[in-house]
């Protein structure tokens, strides 16, 4: 059994976010997701980065990163959108780690702190359309860690809806489809204790970034 660290986007702890968390679970993995937002959910995104912003988005960090501390070595963390600014700090701060994904965001090494491990695994994933993405530096963020040549792969889904796993168009659905299998090949993978990325050839894993 893999474990997964599932950090919330700016909404909350949504249908959406319960319904991926809940499917790993019935595959067989550990998934802990901590409350960001005290409990809230919030029908826009608006309405979240306004009570964010109230709150605080280090305080908001702060505690995706503390949820880190008592999981075991090999652990994933996947970040969906606010949840990518504790999961890359977790990703440079936490030896444990084995990968590190991304929906809707992507920081640069300002915003998350510290330079990027070339070691560590970093999946990218948004829609093309998602305007927050490409017009708030995420973009420019995640094809600047790709261009060093590191482990980053990024992918650019049909699509517009920036927290497309909460949407219910076509597009969206398929965005969240592949999001379900990219993670659960990793913590499947974790949990037949194969080798790292870098040292086999995984055209599985791979497939999903062509």
């Amino acid at each position: 059994m893999a474990q997964l660290l599932l950090l919330h986007h700016v909404r909350g702890i949504t249908a959406g976010v319960r319904s991926l968390a809940n499917a790993w679970r019935s595959a067989g993995h550990e998934v802990v997701v901590p409350d960001l937002l005290d409990g809230r959910v919030f029908d826009t995104v608006p309405e979240g980065v306004d009570y964010a912003r109230s709150v605080g988005f280090e305080t908001i960090s702060a505690r995706g990163e503390e949820a880190a501390a008592d999981l075991s070595p090999g652990f994933v963390v996947l970040g969906l959108s606010l949840g990518a600014i504790p999961a890359m700090r977790v990703g440079v701060g936490n030896d444990a780690v084995a990968a590190v994904i991304l929906a809707g965001a992507c920081l640069d090494e300002d915003g998350v702190g510290a330079p990027w491990p070339r070691s560590l695994p970093l999946r990218v994933l948004a829609s093309e359309g998602d305007e927050d993405f490409v017009m708030d530096g995420d973009l420019a963020a995640a094809e600047a860690l790709v261009a060093r040549g590191d482990d980053v792969k990024l992918r650019l889904m049909p699509g517009q809806e920036h927290l497309f796993m909460d949407a219910p168009d076509p597009a969206s659905l398929a965005a969240t489809e592949t999001l379900y299998e990219l993670v659960l090949r990793w913590l499947e993978r974790i949990d037949e204790s194969l080798p790292d990325e870098a040292d086999i050839e995984d055209p599985v894993e791979d497939d999903l970034f062509l």
